[in-house]
């Protein structure tokens, strides 16, 4: 490889890779940024999830704490808790059952209010204990039996509760043995009465479940490291939650605003401090969580943001150099292409777009200069196509019609007519000065018959004095086109004698309706020529007007031609053509004498030996027997079973044909069959590699397979793709993108239309059915 050429495609590989890098880093740094402030917004609402939810903790113990405080409102201001309260004097027998009374009275009172475990009011005279439960008119067995603290002293005895007065005091979570079972509560005690000044006549306790405090503050994600709890203004703990298992430690003395969070290190540990204060008691709800905890969620953002970034980038940079490559391989392999038609040195100092740029210039104008050339060669080609379509060398009317694309060449109609001009009657002595006149008659004739006959007709020279001209008729009626030709030739006559002062004359063949069969109205037209007779004053003759009594039978050489090529192709049909239109001239136009029609059989069976002798590697039994019989055929006997039996042998010789070319194509068809049915899941299996593989063109593969098999080349894969996706969607659980992938689709969108265009139904749908049809059966 030259320096040039390397130079190129490492220039092209870069520049197309950093292209590629840059387009890969701006989403990458816009990302980043992005990520940033996702990460920053993602750690605020993770404090402010916690804060949040002491809020709301506080918010259902205030409103509770409102509630003991209108219960114990209530017992104060009860009559009958009044009237006893006021007595101011030891009990009488007569009292117990009032005080019982009272005591059932306030059981409705515990039953309005759950947070509330019991409560107790203590009457310091006439000493007594109430509670919803009971009326104990011996305290010192209420607080020996029923009733007491296991830890704190100040309600050792209700003397305790009488030596200072209580105003809506709450003190912390301490066990407590009532009716024998321990309990752990937080005590609300109240004196009576509230003024804060006179005696001290009783308190209301009110015992509240610490399990009341502890499920809101659970509600708290505090991890398995981190507590929560509640402090009230004087810095007492009243409850705490925590999953440690050696203790916690009580954060007091650093809280600068009423709510908020802050970050502190305990015990050698990171923590976030999340607090809010009740405005209405003034306790603080405190929640310490290990930061990490907090941060979980934010960690784990980061941790599959930054695993995404770096698979991006692996993955990014990867595509860069696959596209970098892909991009550059074509115009590397142009560059190259272009190096090995030039000097080495000739572009050294271009770059290779430049480079290219220049030469595709230089492409575009040869290409200019090929067409004017094949502008030029089309009247060539047009000739070539009238010369073969007049001897009758087409085998098909498609091939016709293909050549008359690739010729540009424009005929138009249903049914069509050849007729030959001929200018003048000069005979057979030719000289320079007459060939001269010919030749400027032809040309002004030419221009004439151009200008005339339009998309309807084409021209073609066919002897120095003659033209052959092709009309097409819109009609099928030959009556109406047979008036109509008669027509033109009179106006073309008129005015080439009026006007040019040159003589012509028509022969005209017979009427056909398709485009391969006019090579015999031309063969119709040069027979009238041959028995047209001389003397013969008529513009025109057609040939279905001339006597058919005459003893020349009819087997122009071109029939002859035709015949040998049609059985060498195989083509049964125009062979059999080709002999009907024999037998029609031969033995019903014509009045052949015996000796005449012994003479045409033996040029036909001339015509079969020839075909022997194109197929002498052809080792087929029939043939030998064919060719033995052939030369002993005896015409004197049965002329129309000797016809019929030529006949006959060549369409035979067509089949042996037939089958050498079907063994042939039946081996290949095979061949491609097999290489499609074990490759049809891989994605890259098209016309084009399968033409590759068998070394054919696109064009004869694509019609090749329609001809063997019945089915286009592209339904026939979809078709193997489609049972394979619909046997996996029955038979197993694979997901609908891998499925896509075993039978060959690109993307599964590209599968789903696929499917669904190929079965009616979408693919899960299709697999519920199945499922449903095998539970079914």
């Amino acid at each position: 490889m030259s320096a040039i050429a390397v130079k190129f495609k490492q220039k092209i590989l870069i520049g197309f890779l950093l292209s590629y890098i840059i387009i890969l880093l701006l989403p990458l740094i816009i990302g980043s940024i992005v990520y940033k402030e996702t990460l920053r917004i993602v750690e605020e609402d993770a404090r402010q999830t916690n804060l949040s939810l002491l809020e709301q903790s506080k918010d259902v113990l205030d409103k509770n704490l409102a509630d003991v405080n209108a219960l114990v409102i209530q017992l104060a201001m009860n009559s009958q808790v009044n009237e006893l309260v006021n007595l101011n004097r030891e009990l009488k027998n007569t009292d117990t059952y009032k005080v019982m009374s009272v005591s059932k009275d306030l059981k409705p009172y515990l039953v309005a209010n759950s947070f509330i475990k019991t409560f107790y009011i203590y009457i310091k005279r006439p000493n007594i204990i109430l509670s919803p439960n009971a009326a104990y008119l011996k305290p010192d067995f209420f607080y020996g039996k029923s009733f007491k603290y296991i830890e704190e002293e100040i309600f050792a005895n209700h003397e305790k509760l009488l030596e200072k007065r209580f105003d809506k005091s709450c003190f912390p979570a301490m066990p407590i043995i009532i009716e024998g079972k321990q309990h752990s509560v937080v005590t609300y005690v109240q004196s009576i009465p509230f003024t804060d000044y006179g005696d001290i006549k009783g308190a209301i306790t009110v015992l509240i479940d610490e399990s009341q405090f502890n499920k809101l503050l659970m509600r708290l994600y505090i991890g398995d490291s981190g507590w929560a709890y509640i402090m009230d203004k004087d810095g007492r703990v009243i409850t705490s939650v925590s999953n440690k298992a050696n203790g916690i430690e009580y954060v007091k003395d650093i809280f600068l605003q009423d709510r908020g969070y802050l970050d502190c290190e305990i015990s050698g540990e990171k923590m976030t401090v999340s607090y809010t204060t009740s405005s209405s008691t003034g306790w603080k709800y405190v929640a310490v969580v290990p930061t990490n905890v907090v941060m979980a969620k934010a960690k784990y953002i980061k941790g599959v943001t930054l695993g995404i970034t770096v698979a991006i980038l692996f993955l990014g940079l990867m595509a860069a150099c696959f596209l970098a490559y892909r991009k550059s391989k074509p115009i590397k392999e142009i560059i190259t292409v272009i190096k090995d038609n030039i000097g080495e040195d000739t572009y050294s100092h271009m770059n290779e777009y430049d480079f290219v740029r220049g030469h595709i210039s230089k492409l575009v104008d040869s290409n200019k200069s090929l067409k004017d050339t094949i502008q030029q060669q089309l009247p060539m080609l047009k000739s070539a196509f009238m010369d073969r379509l007049l001897k009758g060398e087409f085998s098909s009317s498609e091939e016709v019609q293909a050549f008359l694309g690739h010729t540009q060449i424009i005929i138009k109609g249903e049914i069509f007519i050849v007729m030959v001009l001929h200018i003048g009657e000069y005979g057979n002595f030719l000289t320079k000065d007459i060939l001269e006149e010919i030749s400027i008659k032809r040309i002004v004739i030419r221009n004439y018959l151009e200008k005339a006959v339009g998309n309807i007709g084409q021209l073609q020279n066919i002897d120095e004095d003659k033209l052959a001209l092709l009309l097409g008729f819109a009609s099928s009626d030959k009556q109406s086109f047979k008036k109509y030709v008669g027509d033109f030739v009179e106006e073309i006559y008129s005015e080439l004698h009026n006007q040019y002062h040159i003589d012509v004359f028509f022969t005209i063949g017979g009427i056909y309706d398709n485009l391969i069969d006019v090579y015999r109205s031309f063969n119709d037209a040069r027979y009238v020529q041959t028995h047209r007779q001389m003397d013969c004053n008529e513009k025109a003759v057609w040939y279905e007007d001339l006597p058919k009594d005459n003893e020349a039978y009819y087997y122009p050489i071109d029939t002859e031609l035709r015949i040998i090529n049609k059985v060498k192709a195989g083509c049964e049909d125009e062979v059999k053509k080709s002999f009907d239109v024999i037998y029609e001239e031969n033995f019903i136009k014509r009045k052949l004498s015996y000796a005449m029609r012994q003479q045409l059989l033996t040029e036909i069976r001339g015509t079969v030996i020839k075909l022997f002798e194109t197929i002498k590697t052809c080792d087929s039994d029939l043939i030998k027997g064919i060719e033995l019989k052939i030369e002993k055929l005896d015409f004197s006997k049965d002329i129309y079973y000797a016809y019929n039996y030529l006949k006959e042998s060549c369409l035979n010789i067509c089949k042996v044909v037939n089958e050498r070319k079907k063994s042939f194509n039946y081996q290949l068809a095979g061949k491609i069959m097999d290489y499609i049915n074990a490759s049809y899941m891989n994605q890259d299996i098209c016309l084009i590699s399968v033409a590759e593989k068998f070394k054919l063109s696109e064009t004869y593969l694509s019609h090749f397979f329609k001809e063997q098999t019945g089915e286009n080349f592209f339904h026939y894969i979809e078709k193997l793709r489609q049972q394979e996706a619909q046997k996996l969607l029955s038979q197993t659980s694979l997901s609908i993108d891998k499925i896509a992938e075993c039978v060959g689709y690109s993307s599964s969108d590209t599968f789903r239309k696929a499917f669904n265009r190929f079965s009616g139904m979408n693919p899960v749908s299709y697999r519920s059915l199945m499922k449903d049809r095998a539970i079914l059966s």
